[in-house]
Order: C-alpha cells, then sequence, then structure tokens
C-alpha cells in the first residue's frame, strides 16, 4: 500500500480478516454480505453485521491508496469537503419511500 503508514496498514489487514471471517460466517451469496443491504422484510437488528462497514473502510482505504496523495491528503480534503456540504441534508437508499 503506497500511501499508507505501518499502523494503517495493519489495521487494514486486521479489518481484512473481519470482513472475510463474517462473510465466512454469513456465506458468501448471503444477501446480508452486500455493501447496501436491503432490509425489507427483514429486521435490521438481525441483519446487523461488520460487512457493510468493512467492505466501506476497504473502499475508502482503496481511494486512499489509490488517489490519496501524500498521506492520503487528497481523499480526506475530498471527505471534508463532502461532508461540510452536506452536513443538513438526509441520504436516503434509492429505494426509499420518503421524499
Amino acid at each position: 500500500m503506497g500511501g499508507t503508514d505501518m499502523v494503517g496498514s495493519k489495521f487494514y489487514r486486521y479489518a481484512d480478516f473481519l470482513l472475510l471471517e463474517q462473510v465466512d460466517v454469513l456465506g458468501a451469496k448471503n444477501p446480508l454480505t452486500a455493501l447496501v443491504v436491503n432490509l425489507t422484510g427483514v429486521d435490521p437488528d438481525d441483519a446487523f453485521s461488520v460487512v457493510p462497514y468493512e467492505k466501506g473502510s476497504a473502499f475508502l482505504w482503496y481511494l486512499e491508496d489509490t488517489v490519496g496523495g501524500p498521506g492520503g491528503t487528497t481523499v480526506l480534503a475530498c471527505m471534508k469537503h463532502l461532508f461540510k456540504k452536506m452536513v443538513f441534508f438526509i441520504i436516503l437508499q434509492p429505494n426509499s419511500s420518503h421524499s
């Protein structure tokens, strides 16, 4: 990993281990292993797992490593801008019935 430091690299490997372990437990074809989980008719408490979080984390690590610039500053600056821009907005799932 080009832009990550040793601590980040160890964290990334541990997060990858957690993701693979959870997918093994649930099964690779289980719909609850998707990054965006469809909870229609599913109790969210029953659907909770580390999979969506670890997949999202892995994607952010990938972005940082690929386009992150020195110390991940490019991705960090982009994320800060996005958070400032979206601070008072509600983000809904594409299939949400709310408007």
